[in-house]
């Protein structure tokens, strides 16, 4: 140890009465030991890395909590936009089919097959051309007293008042809503 001796050295001659001895004792003892020096510093002593790493695990811990409720914010936001967007397609289409049918200016019978199909679009036909005839039928007056002319207002009478009975059973299947779904569903 050559710094020791030599602060020993200085020492003994300043003090002049204190032995060399003891001056180098006082000195080896305010240096560290060699072994200290070369050691790592203790994890959890307050001020070293190690520990102000750990003393940050709470903020980090925080911030990954923050980060995953946002996240998840996010994807419910998607899915509720995505769903939107599937309502607002739906009522587009409504709303065209609504126009088109307006800008059209079918009769009935013709909407009926956009509206219920061909089944009841074909039965609202059978409506229509039975009433023409019985209107043009009805307004001819000279052929009012036939024989053939009673008979055709009495089956049209008879046809209309027994499809009145039939009506609900024909539209039930496509007005009932207790079974309802939206297209695509």
């Amino acid at each position: 140890m050559p710094i020791a001796s030599s602060a020993a050295t200085a020492a003994s001659q300043a003090l002049g009465s204190a032995s060399a001895l003891q001056v180098a004792t006082a000195a080896s003892n305010a240096l560290p030991p060699a072994s200290a020096a070369s050691s790592a510093p203790d994890w959890w002593t307050q001020g070293s890395l190690s520990f102000e790493l750990v003393k940050g695990m709470p903020a980090v811990a925080v911030a990954l909590f923050i980060g995953l409720c946002t996240l998840w914010v996010a994807v419910e936001q998607w899915r509720v936009a995505r769903d939107q967007a599937k309502v607002a397609n739906a009522k587009l289409n409504f709303d065209l089919f609504s126009e088109r049918i307006g800008l059209l200016f079918l009769p009935a019978a013709a909407k009926a097959h956009f509206l219920f199909g061909d089944e009841i679009g074909n039965y609202f036909d059978d409506v229509a051309r039975r009433n023409r005839a019985y209107g043009m039928a009805k307004g001819g007056n000279e052929r009012a007293t036939s024989e053939a002319f009673q008979r055709f207002m009495s089956e049209t009478d008879l046809w209309f008042t027994a499809e009145q009975e039939t009506l609900r059973e024909r539209f039930r299947n496509h007005l009932d809503f207790s079974n309802w779904r939206p297209p695509g569903a």
